[in-house]
């Protein structure tokens, strides 16, 4: 069976990016960008709804999407995390500092 991964590089906590969002959310914050990104990576195009999008809202619940909505805004406008063009959001990170999507890798499961 093949296993979708994400991978990042081992110093994305360095990015001033990433420092920017937990020096505003936390710990909490960074989970809930690598949240996104899981559920980003999992789409065909690579990209979610800008506003309701409903993966999100299934994995926020109904009380914790608007604090993710503000959240995810904050990741597009403030630490430009994530671009978008109006109705979709993605990420834009061409240099590979925060992930790589592999279909498999070698050794078929992460300790």
């Amino acid at each position: 069976m093949k296993k979708k991964q994400i991978w990042h590089n081992a110093v994305a906590r360095k990015d001033p990016r990433m420092i920017q969002l937990r020096d505003k959310y936390g710990l909490e914050g960074i989970g809930l960008y690598w949240m996104i990104i899981e559920i980003m990576y999992k789409t065909a195009d690579k990209k979610l709804l800008l506003l309701n999008d409903p993966r999100l809202v299934k994995e926020g619940g109904k009380s914790g999407f608007l604090h993710q909505l503000d959240f995810l805004m904050d990741c597009v406008n403030e630490f430009g995390l994530f671009v978008h063009d109006g109705v979709h959001f993605w990420s834009d990170l061409k240099d590979g500092n925060i992930f790589v999507y592999q279909e498999e890798y070698p050794g078929d499961s992460i300790s």
